[in-house]
């Protein structure tokens, strides 16, 4: 579990997207306390110097709050491999997607889900057991044969893929195909 809140933070996207939310925040200060104008600030970048450390350095805090959370192996007995991306963790919340003006996969969020893809055929899964039933009540492993399970999980990479989307084996420009279709 550990590992996976390493993955959640040191990605290219939460290294800027941490930068961007130091960079407008310390803006609004500065131009607040200072009185600089909002075209002075333009000029000016604020952000960590290694804001990736900076991000991992939280992982230690995720973990305790995910601590709540059974996690599952699932191997795929299926046609379709797993895809992963630059953005490999993910997080996902069915239980509050009706809801538009919220957070909801917050770490400490009800209904929360995690995938974390460790190879072609297999996930790690995390869920809040007070919202999910898993087919593996007393073992942590789950096989499943569902190809839906595949192409939702593959959908759910490549929509929070940064750059980068990557798939095993042979048939590149099928795939290639597959990941445009999605």
């Amino acid at each position: 579990m550990f590992y996976l809140c390493v993955q959640l933070q040191r990605t290219a996207y939460v290294a800027e997207a941490m930068n961007e939310v130091l960079d407008v925040t310390m803006k609004q200060v500065i131009h607040r306390q200072h009185g600089y104008s909002h075209e002075q600030m333009k000029k000016v970048k604020i952000g960590f110097r290694e804001p990736g450390a900076y991000a991992v350095s939280f992982a230690g805090t995720n973990f305790w709050l995910m601590s709540d959370l059974v996690w599952r192996l699932v191997q795929f007995d299926t046609k379709t491999d797993l895809i992963v991306s630059d953005n490999p963790a993910i997080l996902y919340n069915q239980i509050m997607e009706p809801i538009d003006d919220y957070n909801h996969t917050g770490l400490a969020v009800r209904g929360l889900q995690c995938f974390l893809p460790i190879g072609p055929k297999h996930l790690l899964m995390l869920f809040d057991r007070t919202c999910y039933w898993s087919p593996s009540v007393i073992n942590e492993f789950v096989i499943s044969s569902d190809e839906r399970d595949v192409e939702q999980l593959n959908r759910l990479q490549l929509i929070s893929a940064y750059e980068n989307a990557y798939f095993s084996g042979d048939g590149a420009i099928v795939k290639q195909q597959y990941i445009h279709a999605k």
